[in-house]
């Protein structure tokens, strides 16, 4: 039996500020899930989030001026929860052009981010 080499895990690069933005949409996102209905794919969802959050948050103390990496499931993750994110703020916050303004750079970060790491 031959033994395969272990494979590497797909990492991309991220910047600080992109880490940073997402880092905080997703923890008000996981505010809001944590509160929902429970059911055994919502208990995986809260736990992967949260899982992700971890690691962003472990990414973050390196400081400003840093870029992290992340796996390209990281990546899934995180464009899931800025949909949801966006989907929240559209039920919750009453339209005006801040809200607007908000929602578009989410849509911006969560397509780069699918586009430069998905396609």
């Amino acid at each position: 039996m031959h033994k395969q080499a272990p494979q590497a895990v797909p990492q991309v690069s991220l910047a600080f500020n992109d880490i940073q933005a997402i880092h905080h949409m997703l923890k008000a996102y996981l505010g809001y899930v944590g509160h929902t209905a429970p059911s055994p794919a919502r208990r995986r969802q809260v736990q992967t989030l949260r899982d992700l959050g971890r690691r962003l948050t472990f990414l973050l103390s390196s400081g400003p001026g840093s870029a992290a990496a992340v796996t390209i499931d990281d990546i899934e993750v995180m464009c899931e929860a800025l949909r949801g994110f966006a989907t929240l703020v559209r039920r919750m916050v009453a339209k005006s052009p801040e809200r607007d303004e908000t929602l578009s750079a989410v849509e911006a970060l969560r397509q780069h981010l699918e586009m430069q790491f998905l396609a």
